[in-house]
Formats: structure tokens, C-alpha cells, sequence
């Protein structure tokens, strides 16, 4: 217990709690999250951060909603960094549940962002599923982000899965997926590209050439003779 340390004291030996990655001192530090001490606060949630496992984060969660307004985003970065240090113990589905939560509407898009992709590294198999559901909820916070993460996709299902929304977005949003497409070179892309090289948006049209002149192959000559006409 820090009850009997000089209140000056007790911020540091929380930091040092956390450098040293103390499992034993999560239910403690969790106390402190919601002392009127902001600093002291602050400095608990940054060990839990740092300590990383399933309790940690579990501590913060539950706390989220309770700690004052000074210390709110710093607990945000302590999930951040608690989710990633759960990556990095090969322990994807409790990463996830903390991006899951991090990626939410009323977060800082900062925040949201890193979550967004936390959630694509813990669950690649889900790519295709999270990158529509982005698109779908029209969340322009998230959408570019989601669009790049299309670079990452192997799996052709995928392609198909977000190739298939193309046609709903926005002309720039179009253009940052043909360049994500192209980027990620997987060939399964290549039937978007085509359909979206007849656009009468000059810019989709030309991202789309673009992408073709990465993943094009013989059945992409017409479109290319035409454009050069």
C-alpha cells in the first residue's frame, strides 16, 4: 500500500510500478485512477499501460467513465498501449476487445485511428468485414484510414467484399481505394479497377488508370488504348 508514502513520493513509485511492469500492483494502481490527484491518476493509468495484461486493462475499462476530465485521455493512450502490449503476447482476441472499445464514436479521432488499426493487426481475418462497416457507417473520421488498410488484404474474399462498395463512396474515397488496391497488388482488385475506369469523374477515372498500369494484365489493353486517345 502507498497510504503510509509522502504523497510527493507516491508518483514516482507508481511510475516505477509500471517501468518494472508489476503484475502484482494492478488492483492498487486501479484505485488511483480515481483519486482527485490528477497527476497521481495520470501516472496510475500510464502503468497500467505499461504492465499491458488482460487485468490491466480490464482495471482501466472499468474505470473509464469514472476518472475525472484531466486524466480521460491519458487513460485512452494506457488502453492504447495496454492493447498493444496484448499483441505483443500473442493474445489477439483481448487486443481486440480493448480497440474494440477504444475505436468507438466520442473518442478523439486520434485514439480511433490506432484502434482502427490495432483491430486490423488482431483481426486480419476480419479486414474485409471491418473496412465495410466503416464505409457504411459513413464515419468520416475513420474512413481514410480504413481505405489504406486495404493494402494489407491477401485474401480475395476481402477484395471482393470492399471492391463490391466502391460504387457508394465519394469520388476522393473512390481514388484512395483504387490507390490502396494498387498498392496491395492483389490481382482480385483488378475487376473494380476496370469498372472504375469508365467513370465520368476525371480523378476515379485516372486513379483507376493508375491502378491498372500496376495490376493490369492483357484483358486491360482496350481500356488503356482508349485512354491514350
Amino acid at each position: 500500500s502507498l497510504t503510509q508514502v509522502p504523497e510527493g513520493t507516491r508518483v514516482g513509485i507508481v511510475a516505477t510500478l509500471g517501468v518494472r511492469q508489476d503484475e502484482k500492483a494492478v488492483p492498487t494502481l486501479a484505485r488511483y485512477l480515481t483519486e482527485d490527484d490528477v497527476q497521481l491518476a495520470t501516472a496510475a493509468a500510464a502503468a497500467l499501460g505499461r504492465i499491458g495484461t488482460p487485468e490491466a486493462g480490464a482495471a482501466l475499462l472499468e474505470k473509464k467513465d469514472q476518472v475525472a476530465a484531466g486524466v480521460q485521455q491519458r487513460l485512452l493512450d494506457a488502453l492504447l498501449s495496454c492493447a498493444e502490449h496484448l499483441l505483443d503476447q500473442d493474445k489477439p482476441a483481448e487486443a481486440a476487445k480493448l480497440y474494440e472499445q477504444l475505436s468507438q464514436a466520442g473518442n478523439s479521432r486520434v485514439i480511433r485511428i490506432g484502434a482502427l488499426r490495432g483491430l486490423a493487426e488482431a483481426q486480419p481475418q476480419d479486414l474485409g468485414k471491418l473496412i465495410v462497416s466503416v464505409l457504411e457507417k459513413e464515419d468520416q473520421d475513420l474512413i481514410p484510414t480504413a481505405l489504406s488498410l486495404i493494402s494489407r488484404m491477401k485474401d480475395d474474399a476481402q477484395i471482393r467484399q470492399v471492391g463490391e462498395k466502391m460504387a457508394e463512396l465519394s469520388a476522393s474515397d473512390q481514388v484512395r481505394m483504387l490507390a490502396s488496391m494498387a498498392q496491395g497488388g492483389n490481382p482480385a482488385a483488378l475487376p473494380y479497377v476496370k469498372n472504375a475506369a469508365k467513370s465520368r469523374d476525371s480523378s476515379v477515372s485516372s486513379g483507376a488508370l493508375r491502378a491498372i498500369s500496376v495490376l493490369g494484365d492483357v484483358s486491360c489493353v482496350g481500356i488503356l488504348a482508349n485512354a491514350a486517345t
